[in-house]
């Protein structure tokens, strides 16, 4: 299934690199998925760099299924994260929103988005 047109998925591979799907629309609010056996504590430098690069750009840190609960199976992390996100990109409907996923995340992203 492929992600709607307003959503843009930005998956971190375990090298730490990032594929960008989309740039066109550079200030859309951003949505950081954190991996397995993390939290969204972890990736705080990242939201911390997309703030310096782009200022002003909403960024949300899905604080769900954090550290050992990231072993939870991973369709009852998608339906939780589905939600937090569905909520967040209800928001904002009008402009979309840019999605991370770092490792695991990534995979529950592409599914949620």
């Amino acid at each position: 299934m492929q992600a709607p047109s307003w959503v843009s998925v930005f998956s971190v591979g375990l090298l730490g690199s990032v594929v960008l799907l989309d740039t066109a629309r550079a200030y859309r609010p951003v949505v950081i998925v954190h991996g397995i056996l993390d939290s969204a504590l972890a990736l705080f430098h990242l939201r911390n760099a997309i703030l310096e690069a782009h200022p002003g750009t909403e960024v949300y840190m899905v604080a769900m299924f954090q550290d050992m609960k990231s072993a939870w199976p991973m369709w009852t992390q998608v339906l939780g994260f589905g939600n937090a996100i569905k909520n967040i990109s209800d928001i904002h409907k009008d402009q979309g929103i840019n999605i991370i996923g770092y490792s695991q995340g990534g995979l529950i992203s592409r599914v949620c988005g």
